[in-house]
């Protein structure tokens, strides 16, 4: 039971790191140097998902991922 309730708290976690990853993405790197004309286009060829849900990350990555301070 505590290796269900580890995988269940991992479960929860990975969504969170994935916005991360998202956000830094559109921060840092040209959809052209990752071989596409857009993160969306990106996404949807690396990671073979449809582009709802690409859509569908992305919008969360901006809602719920990290945030920059008017400070930096």
């Amino acid at each position: 039971m505590e290796l269900l309730g580890e995988l269940e708290t991992v479960t929860w976690q990975l969504p969170t790191v994935g916005h991360h990853v998202i956000a830094r993405l559109q921060r840092e790197a040209s959809p052209v140097e990752l071989g596409a004309k857009s993160l969306g286009s990106v996404l949807t060829q690396r990671l073979r998902i449809s582009g709802k849900e690409v859509r569908r990350r992305i919008c969360e990555a901006e809602d719920l991922g990290p945030r920059t301070t008017l400070n930096g």
